[in-house]
């Protein structure tokens, strides 16, 4: 399989693993060689990786710091933000589904001390319902920013 035709494979196809199929199929037929790989992207060559390095570390040289771990990892975050951004979302969104799922399972455990006896239970549906809501509108904000991680 030929790095074009990776590249030009359609997003089903990405996804589901369809333009790695032959390249899979082959491998669990007998040991793959490096011929039978496709090459690399112009991103994930190592010409690129060392330019970029370089274009780096000439930036930090011209700013006097001369820090290279510095000068890296200052390009990582730049460079990754919007996975950052979405692990972030995703964070507030996990604390916000525990967060609701406490005050529904608190709104369910109520007991009216008032009741003739302790087995009647007094629950606010309509908060019980805000609680659910809460819980899956977290949710539904959670699963997509944890997917689009990968």
């Amino acid at each position: 399989m030929s790095a074009a035709t990776q590249r030009s494979a359609g997003v089903i196809s990405r996804f589901f693993f369809h333009s790695a199929y032959p390249t899979l199929k082959l491998g669990s037929q007998r040991p793959l060689k490096e011929d039978d790989l496709p090459e690399l992207g112009k991103l994930e060559s190592p010409r690129h990786n060392r330019l970029k390095i370089e274009k780096v570390w000439a930036e930090e040289v011209k700013s006097g710091r001369m820090n290279l771990g510095r000068a890296l990892l200052a390009d990582f975050i730049t460079s990754t933000w919007k996975a950052q951004l979405l692990a972030f979302i995703n964070f507030l969104a996990r604390i916000g589904q525990a967060y609701a799922l406490g005050l529904l399972m608190e709104e369910f455990g109520r007991y009216d001390s008032n009741a003739a006896s302790m087995s009647e239970k007094v629950v606010d549906a309509k908060m019980a319902y805000i609680y659910a809501g809460l819980l899956t509108v977290c949710g539904l904000i959670a699963f997509p920013s944890k997917q689009h991680s990968f």
